[in-house]
């Protein structure tokens, strides 16, 4: 079945996490008797509002392990508020891009487009009210593990440009791989005066024509 869903060979391996994807078998984690007091003081830091930022705080709220969530740019999204190309869109289907537990049935299109992948997230985030609960504008400047306290201390930056002390027992690296561009020596980029993306980050110009 699954071999005629995505026109494509489909190896054995696969069956267990598709029987996952479709609710066949329960993938969460689940405490066996009520959430126990240690795990309501563990705090977890998630680095990155992206998909998988995302996820690791809903499935946390499941759980009742407090966390807090630190975003560097004004919006969710990660590789899709970084990169705006025309047309910028999935090349992965969207029945294998969206979340398990929230199936998207209005999807527009086999591949869709940032907007649309943009609105779901946001829909999921609101539907679990996680969205105002995300730090925005605020980005991590040092990480440092202490052996003795058994827990991370973190310097952010914060909205506003100042610097703020946090500690956590763990920390969820989900920054992904796609948001720190790396511009390539294009001759006569440092005089070029025609249009650029302004959103490329600290980096020179992309420039967007000769």
């Amino acid at each position: 079945m699954m071999r005629v869903c995505v026109a494509e060979e489909v190896a054995q391996e696969y069956v267990p996490m598709m029987m996952e994807e479709m609710g066949f078998a329960d993938r969460n984690v689940h405490w066996r008797h009520g959430v126990p007091e240690r795990a309501s003081r563990f705090h977890i830091l998630i680095i990155g509002a992206g998909v998988s930022g995302l996820c690791a705080a809903l499935k946390l709220d499941q759980l009742g392990v407090p966390w807090t969530l630190v975003e560097k740019n004004p919006e969710l999204r990660g590789t899709w508020y970084e990169n705006t190309y025309p047309e910028a869109g999935v090349d992965t289907p969207n029945h294998f891009y969206s979340y398990s537990f929230a199936p998207n049935y209005g999807w527009t299109g086999y591949f869709s487009k940032s907007g649309e992948v943009l609105a779901y997230l946001r829909d999921i985030a609101k539907r679990h009210c996680i969205l105002d609960r995300i730090r925005f504008n605020t980005e991590v400047r040092a990480l440092t593990w202490d052996d003795l306290s058994r827990q991370w201390h973190i310097v952010i930056r914060t909205a506003d440009g100042r610097q703020q002390s946090l500690e956590a027992q763990a920390v969820i690296s989900a920054v992904g791989q796609l948001n720190r561009p790396k511009i390539p020596a294009l001759r006569g980029m440092e005089t070029f005066k025609g249009e650029s993306d302004p959103n490329i980050g600290d980096s020179a110009p992309f420039c967007s024509r000769d």
